[in-house]
């Protein structure tokens, strides 16, 4: 039976996929609701275990592909590697069955476990390696900042200077960047850090499932055809990067080498005169 607050509303059978960190997350819900949900972090790849993972949330909930009408990905930013397994995996569900697929921004996903009503500013904040995290800045449910790309030790100066005059507001974090940067923010922000409960820190799968959901209700969003769907990056995967740098760096000595030539060629020319 619905519950009371869902009546009216269309339900909707969604597969939520979460791989943007260490932890593989899958759910399944109904007009809102968590069905089944599993988490698993373990030494595996996600690519050995999502599939089982999503073939055991079946069994268990004794619902199948068949029925879903809309599978939810949580489409980045994060682990590069990560992102591209669970993108691969909902593509290949979704043309098998031709079913609508929605990507959910990791960041908008963490700061969701959050309660909207919760004083304060939501800051959830995902490792990008090199000493650099992803992040945005929520306050009441609402998005109140870009989504970045920082190092952290610039982005805990950046929340002194802006809660300078706020001693009081508390900063709520969230996400796998906490796992290693929580002594440092501390720190920096002293008592007005505050952290979200472990069971929530990394999200949960039927967060994602519940922020499509919504967006649907509200219609604000609607599924997109599995060929469409795109990750959201935030910026270039490492190996990208670095194939850049050499081609400029080989740019740059390419370049050098010719003046060097040039010069001399100048020379030669203004000593045969």
């Amino acid at each position: 039976m619905p519950l009371p607050w869902t009546k009216g509303l269309r339900a909707l059978l969604i597969l939520a996929i979460d791989t943007s960190c260490a932890t593989a997350q899958a759910a399944l819900t109904e007009n809102g609701v968590v069905l089944c949900e599993l988490a698993l972090q373990d030494k595996k790849t996600h690519s050995v275990k999502l599939l089982p993972m999503i073939d055991l949330l079946f069994q268990l909930s004794g619902r199948s592909l068949a029925e879903v009408e809309l599978i939810a990905v949580v489409s980045g930013p994060g682990s590069f590697t990560g992102l591209r397994i669970g993108v691969s995996t909902v593509k290949m569900l979704a043309f098998a069955r031709q079913i609508p697929v929605m990507g959910i921004n990791t960041l908008d996903y963490l700061a969701a476990v959050v309660n909207r009503s919760q004083e304060g500013i939501v800051c959830p904040i995902l490792d990008a390696r090199n000493e650099t995290v992803y992040y945005s800045l929520y306050q009441y449910g609402e998005r109140i900042a870009p989504y970045g790309a920082e190092a952290v030790s610039i982005l805990c100066d950046t929340f002194g200077a802006v809660f300078l005059n706020q001693p009081d507001k508390p900063v709520w974090f969230c996400g796998d960047g906490v796992l290693r940067y929580r002594d440092l923010l501390m720190r920096h922000l002293g008592n007005r850090f505050r952290e979200v409960p472990a069971e929530c820190l990394l999200g949960r799968a039927s967060g994602a499932a519940r922020l499509a959901w919504e967006r649907m209700q509200a219609g604000r969003e609607h599924g997109i055809p599995a060929s469409d769907l795109e990750i959201f990056y935030l910026r270039k995967p490492q190996a990208e990067r670095m194939l850049e740098q050499t081609k400029e760096q080989q740019e740059a000595k390419t370049n050098a080498c010719f003046a060097s030539w040039k010069a001399e060629e100048d020379r030669r020319n203004n000593h045969g005169n």
